[in-house]
């Protein structure tokens, strides 16, 4: 034997992180389902400032966001949910109006379930969409720096104030 077939395989590396991009497909998948259908499973309450479970004569849910209850002020992320729900059940009006950034991020959600349940499907070992075009982190700092820039449009008129 050579020393070549007895030394020990190499690392993992890059080009051996098949299994981690398919785990990543399938949780992305799993979490996009599960923001979807709670989505539709909620409702936006009349008063447009919670949400309810199931018909209007449903119990009004407690509230999520800490900073809005504190200081009363809202956070980069206050609205998102209500927006995500208005946007499931097709009132886009309301879910711009509940936060900017809203419906634009409910389309990246739903583009997930078809864009991952393929790359399953096919046994695709690599990133895909938006997330081989900008890699993941640069996308997410995107999203960050919006929310961040939102954040500061609703300080700046006042509409982040309660």
């Amino acid at each position: 034997m050579t020393a070549a077939e007895t030394s020990p395989e190499p690392p993992p590396g890059p080009a051996d992180d098949g299994p981690v991009q398919r785990r990543t497909h399938r949780n992305v998948l799993l979490i996009s389902l599960a923001i979807v259908a709670a989505s539709l499973l909620l409702r936006v309450t009349d008063d447009r400032q919670g949400l309810a479970l199931g018909s209007p004569g449903a119990n009004r849910l407690p509230g999520m966001c800490l900073t809005r209850a504190i200081a009363r002020i809202d956070c980069p992320g206050c609205g998102i949910t209500r927006s995500f729900v208005a946007a499931a059940h097709g009132d886009l009006a309301s879910a711009f109006a509940l936060h900017r950034l809203g419906p634009a991020l409910f389309l990246l959600v739903l583009v997930q379930i078809p864009l991952r349940a393929y790359a399953l499907a096919r046994r695709i070992d690599r990133p895909l969409g938006l997330e081989s075009v900008l890699g993941g982190r640069v996308l997410g700092g995107a999203i960050v720096v919006a929310l961040f820039a939102n954040w500061g449009a609703n300080l700046a008129t006042g509409a982040a104030f309660h």
